[in-house]
């Protein structure tokens, strides 16, 4: 080799062993500041990753409690309008059972009055009937009315001792007429020997009957009576079925 070439080569090789040494003194402090900006900037990125997932955190716990809210308030305002149908109901059923009793209430009194109008129409009809009934047969009184009506009340005694089971037992016997010779047969042959019998004009006709299975009324007065009865209880209540003996009886015999 040449000494040119040789100084060439030792010449580039001291160039390159300077520019190696000049390049690990100088660029070592910058590949050291390289280094320490590099990890400068992790470490800020890291920081920044964190406060995005804090804030991210916060931002999910705050969406959780406004769906919270959200949903409580949802529930409140659900329960508050369910309370208010229901006190609505509460009125209006209310209000429907007040109507119903005023109703009722008013029904009811409807019922009384038209009862107590029935009654007193009942009273004063009835009235009229027995007037009538004890001025007709006053009218007609006589000897064969008197019969009629006496042996009409023994028949009830009669009738009256056979469904109790017993005798009539003592007699008392009112007329409103002295007995005629026909009247007086027929009370010997029927009453006991001990009946007692009185006359009271007051009855104006027939003959009321006292014993011991009851009481028998067939004067005027007492035909009045039951005559009032009959069309007061038809003009106040449905009719009833009298056709039986038993009603029969019932009707003519009191006490």
């Amino acid at each position: 080799m040449s000494p040119t070439v040789s100084e060439l080569l030792f010449e580039l090789l001291n160039v390159t062993l300077l520019a190696a040494g000049l390049g690990w003194l100088l660029f070592k402090p910058v590949r050291a500041a390289l280094a320490a900006e590099a990890e400068d900037h992790a470490a800020r990125t890291a920081a920044l990753d964190a406060r995005q997932a804090d804030l991210d955190a916060a931002t999910t716990a705050l969406q959780a409690r406004e769906a919270a809210a959200t949903a409580q308030a949802q529930a409140q305002a659900t329960r508050l309008l369910d309370a208010a149908r229901d006190e609505a109901q509460s009125l209006r059923d209310a209000a429907a059972a007040d109507q119903q009793a005023r109703t009722a209430a008013w029904e009811t009194e409807a019922i009384a009055r038209q009862a107590a109008a029935a009654r007193e129409a009942a009273a004063a009809t009835a009235h009229v009937v027995a007037e009538a009934v004890r001025r007709l047969l006053g009218q007609v009184a006589g000897p064969e009315l008197e019969l009629a009506l006496l042996r009409t009340a023994l028949d009830a005694v009669d009738a009256a001792a056979a469904l109790a089971g017993s005798h009539a037992g003592r007699v008392d016997v009112e007329l409103a007429a002295p007995p005629t010779d026909a009247a007086q047969a027929v009370l010997s042959a029927r009453l006991p020997p001990d009946a007692r019998v009185v006359v009271r004009p007051e009855l104006v006709a027939g003959a009321r009957i006292a014993t011991g299975v009851g009481l028998v009324d067939a004067t005027a007065l007492g035909l009045a009576r039951q005559a009032a009865d009959t069309v007061a209880d038809q003009l106040v209540a449905p009719p009833t079925d009298a056709t039986t003996p038993a009603a029969a009886v019932r009707g003519a015999t009191h006490g």
